[in-house]
Order: C-alpha cells, then structure tokens, then sequence
C-alpha cells in the first residue's frame, strides 16, 4: 500500500469515526447538566471510555493521516497527542530535548516519531516506559518494559534497518504498525533502524 492510500484510509475512518464519538461525548454532558449524580460510577467510566476513544482518533489522524500542508508542529503538541494515546494504557512516557526551543517540528518528523511511540507501546502489553530523546541529528525512541518482554511483529531482534530496498515485514494486523512507520519514514526522506531485543527496543530517526 502507498503512503498517499494509507494517508486517506485513515482519515477517512477517523474521520466517520470521530462524529458518532463526538456525539456520545455531548450526550453524556447533556445527562450531566440534567442532574446525574456526580458520583455515578457507570457515567464516570463511560466519560473515561468515550474520552480515550476521541484521544486515539486524534493520535491515528495525525500519525497516519492526512496531517495537512503545515511546515511544522509544535512540541506541547507532539506530547500531548501521544499522551493520548498512551492514557488509558500501563506505559509512561517521557520526552527529553536538550536543544528545547520555540521551533517547531516538521511535520514528517513529527509523523514518524508518533509511529514510533505506537511502535513502541504495541511492543509493550504489560506496560512500560516509553522516552523520546531528541539530539541535532536524530531522534531516539526507546522502550523498556515494565516486565515481561518486549513482542514487536515484524521485528525479530537485533536490528532491523528499514530503507527504499528493503521489502519489510509482511503486514498483517499485528505487524501493521512496524509496516506503517516504515512507510512514515520512507515518504518523509528519513532514515529508519530498529535495534533491540527482548529487554530494550530503540528507533533512531535521522535525515537521510
């Protein structure tokens, strides 16, 4: 599949998706205001549910979606749309940028790091932590689980360079996101390497 078939798929569900989410969310406020129980346990947890759904279409939109034609996308943004992600889940995540700045991310770096947070967070079913480490050059995502091991479909250990002559792991729902961070990194001219075993996972993004 292209990236340009893989871009409009995605949106197009996020998209359909996101309306009926939309519309639980403003029915479950509606409920509120007309005298729920603050305290009511079912309306709390279908609130959380509705919430996590909205914050993952968001994340799979953005990722894997059509992101639109801006130069960049600012930091804070790039935390919080992972947060969501992760929100519901057993991983942490952190983001170091010692070269912290106004400036904002372009948005094919942006892309792939968000591909590779969900790369990484898949690998992890017992939890974990998840950093982001950013340097001049490159960008670093490294996962440790919590306990147990670290599973990523289409990656068997040691390392996994993804490139233009590489024909990549076959896709199929659990290899999809290795499959699909590849095809993130490939349209956005960046260097892709997954290194790691079944203690450690890191993803190094570079300019290629």
């Amino acid at each position: 599949m292209s990236t340009e078939i893989m871009e409009a798929l995605v949106s197009r569900l996020c998209h359909d998706l996101a309306g009926p989410a939309s519309a639980v969310a403003n029915g479950l406020e509606l409920i509120s205001e007309m005298g729920a129980e603050p305290g009511d346990e079912a309306l709390q947890m279908v609130e959380g549910s509705i919430g996590s759904a909205i914050a993952r279409l968001q994340f799979f939109r953005l990722a894997f979606g059509q992101a639109g034609g801006r130069s960049g996308i600012a930091m804070d943004q790039l935390r919080s749309v992972a947060q969501g992600l992760l929100a519901e889940g057993r991983a942490t995540l952190t983001v170091e940028d010692p070269h912290a700045s106004a400036q904002d991310e372009p948005v094919g770096l942006f892309r792939a790091v968000l591909g590779s947070v969900f790369v990484a967070n898949d690998a992890m079913p017992r939890g974990g932590t998840i950093a982001v480490v950013f340097d001049k050059e490159s960008v670093t995502v490294r996962a440790t689980p919590a306990q147990g091991k670290l599973t990523v479909e289409g990656f068997s250990g040691g390392q996994f360079a993804a490139s233009g002559n590489h024909s990549g792991p076959t896709a199929s729902p659990r290899s999809a996101a290795v499959c699909a961070l590849r095809l993130l990194a490939e349209g956005a001219g960046i260097a892709l390497a997954l290194e790691g075993d079944e203690d450690i996972l890191s993803i190094t993004l570079a300019a290629s």
